[in-house]
């Protein structure tokens, strides 16, 4: 079970800041909970004045708030920290999430890998081991169309290849490679990076899908077979975590994995 941390950083809210989730992340600790920061980056949630020029500067202060709460509060389990819906998925095909990417306008396709050397550069850097102390976790959103083994099998292979390119960029930094040796970390086979399917539950009772006996709707509740299929497919990268994301008109909004 997980406890999620509402860290959005626009454009349409003031950015809220990682010092925030402080509070939530207690709670979990309280309740021998997983805790994810959500979201550190999504496209198309970017702060309305980031651009391809001051991105990095932005992503290195974000990711280093974050590993300031995670040393101040001392979790027991390692904390996610999420990135949110790298894809969108248009029938039959995958492709980037459309949203606004100042991180894709400046590093194009592999804005990715990107990502994911600085979401291991700075933790590590400041004193947190991978895996142990944090996990980078990317989630997206599921639905029966998403658990075609093709579509699946090419999110995969984009996160391996980004988390390649990460790995071999740490790599270039002697003090960050001593570091990732020391802390076991040898190839990057060794980085977790956990695949997270959402699913939704509606509260509202509004006829989207397939409602159970006590009236709430459930939509794109996978079967045993396709978790399993979907798991077997990111076991290498480090596992899955189903995500749940009840949605109401009160805009309230929690998750659990």
């Amino acid at each position: 079970m997980s406890l999620q941390g509402q860290v959005r950083a626009g454009p349409d809210i003031d950015e809220r800041r990682p010092s925030i989730a402080a509070e939530y992340l207690r709670v979990a600790q309280q309740n021998d909970l997983v805790f994810i920061f959500s979201n550190i980056v999504e496209p198309g949630r970017f702060p309305k004045d980031s651009n391809k020029d001051n991105v990095d500067q932005w992503l290195d202060r974000r990711l280093s708030e974050t590993v300031a709460v995670i040393q101040q509060n001392k979790p027991r389990r390692p904390v996610f920290l999420q990135f949110n819906q790298a894809w969108a998925f248009d029938k039959p095909e995958v492709r980037w999430n459309p949203g606004r990417n100042p991180l894709k306008d400046k590093y194009g396709e592999q804005w990715l890998g990107e990502y994911f050397y600085k979401a291991m550069n700075v933790p590590v850097s400041k004193g947190l081991t991978p895996n142990v102390d944090f996990i980078t976790f990317i989630n997206d959103n599921l639905d029966k169309h998403r658990y075609n083994e093709t579509s699946l099998q090419f999110v995969h292979d984009k996160i391996a290849e980004a988390r390649r390119y990460a790995f071999a960029k740490l790599q270039n930094d002697e003090v960050i490679a001593g570091k990732l040796n020391g802390m076991g970390i040898k190839r990057p086979e060794d980085i977790n990076i956990i695949f997270g399917s959402q699913t939704y539950v509606n509260l509202d009772n509004r006829p989207i899908g397939r409602f159970d006996q006590n009236g709430v709707n459930f939509i794109s509740d996978p079967i045993k077979e396709q978790v399993d299929d979907l798991a077997n497919i990111f076991g290498d990268m480090g596992g899955i975590l189903l995500t749940t994301y009840p949605k109401s008109n009160s805009g309230l909004a929690c998750r659990w994995g």
